[in-house]
């Protein structure tokens, strides 16, 4: 017999937060609805029904003390024991865990139960995907703790809200981006028990948050890098897709199209990074070079420019002692909880070059440095969430 673990008045609630973030976010524009047939929905419940029976006959009691949500922080996984660790997979993670030897089990049916749900107002496959999770949790990750990268998305939000008051399993969402005051959403964070940040700060922007329920982390990857020399690469951060129409977006690649023709005659060579939420096909319209490197591959290179507008991969560059460049838009500066080396406003961008020479001809290179590995970091962080749990009851 398989276990409820949520019912029809968490799953109203749960819909109800995804509806203001989505309102927040998309504004009039929101995003077009799944098409999902009839028929779809039938088989995907049969199909659901099947994985309950695979999950009663061959599930085996192995309790992890891990649980990551996909495997976006493999720096983290693979500094701990995998004897400890499970993933809870997309296909896209499979070959990460097949490669390392690291547990995994496959939830991907939780976004596509989600969105029958939110977008068909078929509840019960929802609930039958959230109650499989669940019943997992008792043979394979009870008393363990979930790690999210975020904690408002249709994976996010529904394990969050499936486990957040389960005694036995503690949900912690570890940063993923800075946060400011863009005004548009809430930030991640907001619906766990705890959360690793990047940076000091970070916890003003999070409901609820504070340095009891937080713990500073820093980056999620660790980058032996001693380099002092700049090369001739400028990278050109894309801003993401806001979700508030198109304008603000377009607008933005059209003042990066403008910084590409200032930079004609120079030695530099320009390569546009595109946000997760662009499509590359359309940037590849735009701009002649488009760079995806990983960015621990892109940090182990020479020293490079990177120009952007509130991307968290300028602090992260800064971060990694090359040299970055905010432009300010017409509304103003958006206030951040870091500081960049050079900020020009839109409409003196044509200066932009020689700000850049300058800047480098100063010697006025960063050196900084992460005083501890990514495994110290993440349990120390570990170590004082514990201590916070023992000592608040959760």
């Amino acid at each position: 017999m398989t276990e409820k673990y949520i019912i029809n008045q968490e799953v109203k609630a749960l819909g109800d937060a995804y509806k203001a973030y989505l309102n927040r976010l998309c504004g009039d524009h929101p995003p077009k609805k799944p098409k999902i047939s009839k028929v779809h929905i039938l088989i995907f419940d049969f199909f659901l029904n099947l994985y309950i029976i695979f999950q009663q006959v061959f599930s085996k009691n192995k309790n992890r003390k891990y649980v990551f949500v996909n495997s976006r922080y493999e720096n983290i996984i693979l500094s701990l024991n995998k004897n400890d660790i499970l993933i809870l997979a997309g296909f896209k993670d499979i070959p990460f865990c097949l490669k390392n030897g690291i547990k995994f089990i496959w939830v991907g049916f939780i976004v596509k139960a989600f969105n029958i749900y939110y977008y068909y107002d078929k509840r019960e496959p929802y609930i039958k995907a959230l109650n499989i999770v669940g019943n997992m949790s008792k043979n394979q990750f009870n008393s363990s703790t979930i790690f999210l990268w975020e904690d408002n998305l249709k994976t996010g939000l529904s394990l969050s809200y499936l486990f957040k008051n389960d005694k036995n399993v503690n949900v912690i969402t570890i940063q993923h981006g800075m946060y400011s005051n863009n005004g548009i959403i809430d930030p991640p964070g907001h619906n766990s028990n705890y959360n690793f940040l990047l940076k000091d700060g970070q916890q003003r922007w999070i409901k609820g948050c504070d340095n009891k329920t937080s713990c500073v982390m820093g980056l999620a990857y660790d980058i032996n890098s001693n380099r002092k020399v700049f090369g001739d690469m400028i990278y050109l951060i894309g801003p993401g897709i806001s979700g508030k129409g198109d304008t603000e977006y377009l607008y933005k690649l059209l003042l990066f199209s403008k910084i590409v023709d200032f930079m004609k005659g120079s030695k530099y060579n320009i390569s546009y990074r595109p946000h997760h939420t662009e499509d590359i096909s359309f940037c590849k319209h735009i701009f002649t070079n488009i760079d995806t490197t990983p960015k621990k591959d892109l940090f182990s290179k020479e020293l490079s420019v990177y120009i952007g507008f509130d991307s968290t991969l300028l602090y992260e560059a800064t971060f990694f002692n090359n040299l970055a460049v905010s432009i300010i838009p017409k509304e103003g500066a958006i206030e951040r909880d870091f500081e960049l080396d050079i900020e020009i406003h839109e409409q003196d961008i044509e200066f932009i070059l020689k700000k850049i020479k300058d800047h480098i001809d100063s010697n006025s290179i960063n050196n900084n440095t992460q005083e501890l590995d990514v495994y110290m970091r993440f349990t120390r962080c570990l170590e004082k969430f514990e201590h916070y749990s023992k000592h608040s009851g959760n």
